[in-house]
């Protein structure tokens, strides 16, 4: 399934009033934890509607996403085998 296919599914139920970059933007914050909302800087209204038509592809925000999960969940595991 690509993004945009997700975005509209999602959004024929959550959306609401809200443009098509805005509620992009809200479903990229939720994802992501509080401390990584950073990785949003810099994304314009212009890219996040490009993002749900399809327009552009996720593949970059999308690289950003398993960089800073690799990082959350090694940390997670590291500290796991720590208390063993």
């Amino acid at each position: 399934m690509y993004f945009k296919d997700f975005a509209y599914q999602i959004g024929l139920v959550m959306k609401g009033n809200s443009t098509t970059s805005s509620f992009t933007h809200t479903l990229f914050d939720a994802i992501l934890p509080e401390k990584k909302k950073n990785l949003l800087d810099g994304i314009s209204e212009n890219t996040y509607k490009a993002y749900y038509n399809g327009k552009t592809k996720i593949t970059g925000i999308a690289k950003k996403f398993i960089q800073m999960s690799i990082q959350i969940y090694s940390k997670i595991l590291f500290q796991s085998k720590e208390q063993i």
